[in-house]
């Protein structure tokens, strides 16, 4: 088991609890987690007023060592929609390839929380939601 020099207040990006509090404290981490969401064709979104790449249970961190952490990113791929399981949107994510592949075409990012409570409040939602539908459509 891996540990890292992580404390209570070193959380910098993104949420530890479900989107209550919603961190974007580090302009440094910010710019490169738009880099890397940029980078690998994901679109921006607004949780509680403040803008993420990737999903909003992803957690940057400055540890003790006074580097970047950034863990909980399993579902930084945006979901298919969902067919039949409405949970499914945690677990059935489209591939990388096909996101990057889709962001070179369209020139628009897809969003890690498409589909889900996360989205709530953000007046790009219906955006959101058509960029990963089409994607659907296109996989069927």
């Amino acid at each position: 088991m891996s540990l890292l020099p992580l404390v209570k207040n070193s959380l910098k990006y993104g949420s530890a609890d479900g989107g209550v509090t919603v961190h974007t404290d580090d302009e440094t981490l910010n710019r490169a987690m738009e880099k890397s969401g940029k980078m690998i064709g994901l679109r921006d979104h607004v949780i509680n007023g403040k803008t993420i790449y990737g999903p909003g249970d992803i957690e940057g961190h400055m540890g003790e060592d006074g580097k970047y952490y950034v863990i909980d990113f399993g579902r930084a791929m945006p979901p298919e929609a969902p067919l039949d399981i409405p949970s499914a949107i945690f677990y059935n994510l489209l591939h990388p390839t096909f996101v990057w592949k889709h962001k070179k075409k369209k020139s628009q990012g897809l969003c890690s929380d498409a589909f889900s409570s996360w989205l709530r409040g953000d007046k790009e939602e219906k955006k959101n939601l058509q960029g990963c539908c089409r994607c659907n459509c296109f996989l069927i």
